[in-house]
């Protein structure tokens, strides 16, 4: 009896020895996951149970439910869990993040479907395509119709239309079918049948449909909120919504009451306020009003623009003396051009404006007092949406320069995004990667698409069509999914996309 002990105690010694020079070191059931191969050699033969190196794992998802998938070196995607332990091998051509509700997409053969985190089928492998699931359902598309099924795997709308939209917490959804718009429930009831040629999703229980060239807002039983039959409406705009009638904008409060007369003419993008004036258009000029129709700024300029950091730009291009320049809000032209040394300029961005010296001449930038900050010298200059930089063309050869008009990024990039933090991403040679605002390239051009560090200390690349989140020093943080070929075709043909 004592020997026994004796032989346990010296086993459990050499583990703990071994514990402490593999600090990481995991028990894991049947698998262990060692920092390095030292560490896998000496466990095997003390335990005889088989480990595995941590770096084994290529990339590991976040963890939902105490499952992640995780990404070996050879592409093969496994089931794991908190302690690493290998619990599924999944033998597809891609897997999607694992969702709250525990369900994750799989394709193969150009094929898609669910699976639950025990790999078992819920959504067969039949689609052509599967959306993510919203508030409990999930779009399924075949042979170009689509459906919806819920999260037990149930088909509950059979693919049947030519378009349809998320659920996301709506008791309606927007679905197309031969050209017309309609909503659905949660069961699949057709609660408003496609009839209209144009639609908006629900708001606040509402929605915009257009019918016969006719503008209504109807709600969820169809009721007209807006009884009258306007020919176009505009998006509300700080209380209040600008819409067409007999030809004419005016504008009403959201229970219809009319504020400004219907008088004035133009197209909807018009008629939006900001910073409390709207534009108006009468007889070929624009001005502006204020929340109780009032004329604060004639109407008598050739083409203005919003207002934007207090300013609004104008146009007079069809004046003798033709001039471009910017308003106050009381109406004064704070500065001007003549169109012959400047051509074209933008709206304010970060206390600086675009500018391009004649047609077809270079850009550059002015501040709020009309002087030039930035000499023009570029083939395009973008806005400074960032306080410090903005992104500029030369030659059809991209860079970057701060407020003094200094290049920080070299101007030879084949393309690059737009600057939201200290890192932006830039393309050469057909590959992405990231530079500082010093010109070093921090990681390299390794990536098929990369995007812009937006919020925080995160940014969304994809390789070999698939989706990682990485760090300011290109740490692969997660994978989020495989883009199936069809959507990953129509992403480098110039449709657009937003990855959140």
């Amino acid at each position: 009896m004592k020997k026994i002990i004796l032989i346990v105690f010296i086993v459990f010694a050499q583990q703990s020895q071994l514990f402490a020079k593999c600090a990481r070191l995991s028990i894991l059931s049947n698998t262990i996951v060692a920092d390095n191969e030292k560490c896998v050699e000496e466990h095997n033969q003390l335990t005889g149970k088989k480990a595995v190196r941590r770096d084994a794992f290529v990339a590991i998802s976040p963890f939902v439910k105490r499952r992640a998938i995780a990404r070996l070196k050879d592409s093969t995607c496994v089931i794991i869990n908190k302690r690493f332990k290998i619990l599924k091998k999944l033998e597809y051509d891609f897997v999607g993040e694992i969702q709250d509700n525990g369900l994750l997409i799989v394709g193969k053969n150009d094929k898609e479907g669910y699976i639950n985190l025990k790999g078992e089928v819920i959504v067969p492998v039949i689609y052509d395509y599967v959306d993510y699931f919203y508030d409990g359902m999930a779009e399924i598309n075949k042979g170009r119709l689509c459906g919806y099924v819920n999260e037990k795997g149930k088909v509950v709308v059979a693919p049947q239309y030519s378009k349809v939209d998320p659920f996301k917490r709506n008791n309606l959804t927007m679905v197309q079918s031969n050209g017309k718009y309609g909503f659905i429930n949660r069961e699949g009831y057709r609660a408003i049948y496609p009839v209209y040629d144009d639609a908006s999703d629900f708001y606040k229980g509402k929605s915009m449909v257009t019918r016969n060239n006719t503008k209504y807002i109807i709600d969820k039983k169809e009721n007209i909120i807006l009884s009258q039959d306007y020919e176009d409406i505009s998006i509300p705009s700080e209380g209040l919504i600008g819409v067409k009638r007999n030809g004419k904008w005016g504008f009403i409060k959201p229970n219809e009451e009319v504020v400004i007369p219907f008088e004035y003419e133009g197209d909807s993008s018009d008629y939006q306020f900001s910073e409390g004036l709207s534009i108006v258009h009468k007889h070929h000029k624009y001005g502006f009003i204020n929340k109780k129709g009032i004329v604060l700024i004639p109407i008598e300029y050739d083409k203005v623009k919003p207002f934007r950091e207090g300013l609004a730009l104008f146009d007079n291009y069809s004046h003798d003396k033709r001039t471009i320049g910017f308003l106050n809000h009381q109406g004064k032209v704070e500065f001007s051009f003549s169109r012959d040394s400047i051509y074209e300029m933008r709206s304010f961005y970060n206390g600086l404006a675009s500018i391009q010296k004649n047609y077809g001449g270079k850009y550059g930038f002015i501040n709020k007092k009309g002087k030039i900050i930035i000499k023009p010298q570029f083939s395009y200059a973008g806005d400074f949406t960032n306080k410090d930089y903005a992104v500029v063309e030369e030659s059809g050869k991209w860079g970057v320069i701060n407020r003094k008009g200094e290049v920080v990024v070299p101007i030879v990039y084949d393309s690059c995004r737009s600057v939201y933090s200290g890192l932006i991403p830039v393309k050469k040679n057909g590959k992405w990667g990231y530079s500082d605002m010093k010109g070093n390239i921090v990681i390299p051009f390794i990536y098929d698409a990369a995007f812009s560090f937006h919020i925080g200390e995160v940014a969304i690349v994809v390789k070999d069509r698939v989706i990682y989140e990485i760090d300011k020093k290109g740490t692969i943080l997660t994978m989020r999914e495989k883009i199936s070929k069809r959507v990953w075709k129509k992403m480098n043909s110039g449709v657009s996309f937003y990855i959140d």
